[in-house]
């Protein structure tokens, strides 16, 4: 831990008004009570670049201090493996379950809004406030009006006052709810300027696209601004996992809340639950496990490459690059049994099936040798690709999102990363399992450029824009690929070693196990980071589940690589302005490849 870590710390640990004691030894939890001391500990992380990982509520009336709960997760911006999490209980005046009218309720300062601070922070504020029925505190009375009209993911269909996370919620209650019509539409727009107007997009898309509803003010054939509706699919994912899941089996559920992130996901939870737990995982799962992830990122950024090539119309070459992802698709479905790798993560380990318990060792040679030919061939058309004038004059300077755009709305992964922050991977900045692995580490802090890379790429080039995202994508494919070699040897040595801890020893963890005890699990997806925390409840079950995929942190980012804006740049005489046309829209929104599964759970 760096000395200017320690001092943040120090200084949190000051304002709080205790400091708990988690399993983990890198996250440090502080306990607050009163707003005052909150603001000023918030106001220092922003001051020393702490980043807002997520924030979620936590009904806990039913445990000793009877009131909600808001949890502030952050993690340094400076590659420093810590994360800080904040805890906040509202006054118990709200704690009740009544049922208040907003004039009401802009009299219990419930918790203290963040969003001055950190803008991403209202996405959080607004799932609170859906989910549970408590609002922020914010000097203006209209903000807590408008935060209560804007629907994150709960619509006018609903009904009003669902509140459906709440413990006095039941799923049969929810079930039996009767749903409404929507009684208004979703964006009220003012006013617009003299010939400006809105083009509207969804919710309904072509093809198998998910619901999503954009409106795009656009003046000629320039992007103004843009704006986003989505929740189309909510599907209660969180609630699912209190009343229909344990803590063995929910990664059942877990493995399908994003499909082509099934792995990631499920790898989440199971850290999640293990580190509720306190179980040690066997070496050669985390080499299972490190594998694994990598292949899913592989065939991943390979699908995204083609999907934005086949936009810009490079059909030949996304065709030839969609055959090498479904090289891996069948590699998967031949010795794993399943396309996207489900059935495969547990709490305590791994459970490999047949095809490749049976034979490991033959699993693995025909894995590197397809994912050799598969690598090669994508890697050699993404060089050509790149070079194309063609290809340079659709992607480079559309969709840029600045690097200081990306900190403030919090993107993660490959959108952080081509907006110039290379540590936002939990790989690097949190390494767990085999990640751990100074040699295999040593892939994730090298220069993009390689003299031994097939394809290398100077960091000058990440400005955030489509080319950025695209040419960062082919790289990470290389970087991955390598780590997957390196996995691989390791696995060869240790291929009769068991990869899992055993039914008896989570059995005897759970029994153990004080209820209510909380853990925190991650895994860098394709996509960016995924997190999941989870409280135990009594015996096996769970008291809550926080599922934050990287989507919802990227489609509150993904606005401002539509909207026109003014860059300096350092090898510039003046200003630019940066602007979009209609035609960039689907060129833009797939070079993101936000999924919206991930975000209506």
């Amino acid at each position: 831990m760096s000395t200017q870590t320690q001092s943040v710390i120090k200084f949190i640990r000051s304002q709080a008004l205790a400091e708990l004691q988690p399993s983990e030894s890198h996250l440090s939890h502080f306990v607050f009570r009163r707003p005052h001391y909150l603001q000023k500990a918030v106001t220092k992380l922003k001051k020393e670049r702490w980043r807002l990982v997520m924030m979620w509520a936590n009904d806990e009336r039913i445990l000793e201090d009877c009131s909600f709960k808001v949890y502030m997760l952050f993690e340094p911006d400076d590659n420093i493996d810590q994360f800080l999490l904040l805890e906040y209980a509202l006054s118990r005046q709200i704690a009740s379950d009544q049922e208040m009218e907003l004039s009401e309720r802009r009299e219990f300062h419930s918790y203290p809004s963040l969003a001055s601070q950190y803008p991403n922070a209202e996405l959080y504020e607004r799932e609170i406030a859906e989910m549970f029925g408590i609002f922020p505190q914010k000097e203006d009375p209209v903000e807590i009006t408008r935060l209560a009209a804007s629907a994150n993911r709960l619509h006018d269909s609903f009904g009003q006052r669902l509140f459906p996370l709440r413990r006095t919620r039941t799923r049969s209650a929810l079930a039996e709810r009767r749903q409404i019509p929507p009684s208004k539409a979703f964006f009220h727009p003012a006013r617009l300027p003299e010939g400006q107007h809105i083009t509207p997009v969804g919710p309904i898309h072509a093809g198998v696209i998910e619901a999503g509803h954009f409106h795009l003010y656009t003046a000629g054939e320039v992007i103004e601004k843009a704006t986003i509706q989505l929740g189309y699919k909510h599907k209660g994912i969180e609630k699912l996992f209190e009343t229909s899941y344990t803590l063995r089996n929910g990664w059942r559920l877990a493995q399908r809340v994003s499909g082509n992130a099934s792995f990631a996901h499920s790898l989440a939870y199971c850290r999640g639950v293990e580190s509720v737990l306190d179980i040690d995982i066997p070496e050669v799962a985390q080499c299972w496990r490190g594998l694994l992830l990598e292949i899913e990122r592989i065939y991943n950024h390979i699908h995204d490459v083609s999907g934005i090539l086949h936009d810009i119309a490079m059909d030949i070459i996304a065709s030839q690059m969609a055959q090498a992802e479904e090289s891996i698709m069948l590699l998967n479905q031949r010795w794993f049994e399943n396309r996207l790798l489900h059935e495969i993560n547990r709490p305590g380990g791994i459970v490999l099936p047949s095809p490749v318990a049976e034979d490991p060792s033959a699993a693995l040679d025909e894995m590197g040798g397809i994912l050799r030919n598969s690598v090669r061939t994508f890697l050699a058309l993404g060089q050509k690709t790149l070079g194309l004038p063609a290809c340079q004059h659709r992607t480079i300077g559309a969709g840029i999102l600045t690097k200081n755009e990306a900190w403030t709305y919090g993107a993660t992964g490959i959108a952080a990363r081509a907006s110039g922050i290379l540590s936002h991977d939990v790989r690097r900045q949190h390494p767990r399992g085999v990640y751990t692995d100074k040699s295999l580490h040593s892939y994730l802090i090298a220069s993009l450029s390689s003299e031994n890379a097939i394809f290398s790429l100077d960091e000058d080039d990440l400005k955030g824009d489509v080319y950025a995202r695209l040419a960062l994508r082919i790289v990470e494919v290389e970087i991955s690929y390598h780590i997957i070699q390196h996995i691989v040897r390791k696995l060869h040595k240790k291929l009769e070693q068991p990869t899992h801890v055993g039914n008896a020893a989570i059995q005897e963890r759970l029994l153990h196990t004080p209820a209510f005890e909380t853990g925190l699990g991650y895994a860098e997806s394709a996509r960016g980071s995924v997190y999941y925390w989870i409280m135990k409840g009594p015996h096996d079950t769970i008291a809550r589940c926080k599922v934050r995929g990287p989507a919802v942190a990227n489609w509150f980012a993904f606005p401002h690589a539509l909207s026109r804006k003014t860059i300096t740049r350092k090898d510039a005489d003046g200003p630019d302005i940066a602007t979009n046309i209609l035609a960039d829209f689907p060129l833009i929104n797939k070079s993101f490849n936000l999924s919206y599964a991930e975000h209506d759970l």
